[in-house]
């Protein structure tokens, strides 16, 4: 059985074709404070570079990302952190001369 990570993963991949996809199990912050049967897997962050972003707002990226992932909203995701760039912004933000600069993306 593949762990929510990598579903995540996959249906991400799947549907935004992205150029850079990192998520983040940060389920370890949240732990017993959680009505839920399950103790992992239950709070992400998603950062994800696609130019599918390109001309539409951030609040309609997390929308389309949420809407795509909202069966696992009903059973085991709990919370979703989301930082939706398009590869302009990602490089115009978070790149200094050319490398990701990952401490960029815990803020």
């Amino acid at each position: 059985m593949r762990s929510l990570q990598a579903k995540l993963q996959l249906i991400l991949k799947a549907k935004f074709n992205p150029e850079y996809l990192e998520i983040i199990d940060d389920t370890y912050k949240h732990q017993g404070h959680l009505n839920t049967p399950y103790l992992e897997e239950t709070h992400f962050t998603v950062f994800i570079v696609s130019q599918d972003f390109q001309a539409i707002s951030r609040l309609e990226r997390h929308q389309r990302i949420m809407t795509v992932l909202r069966e696992f909203f009903e059973t085991q995701l709990h919370a979703l952190s989301i930082k939706a760039l398009t590869p302009a912004e990602y490089q115009k933000f978070f790149e200094i001369d050319g490398a990701p600069q990952k401490h960029l993306l815990q803020s």
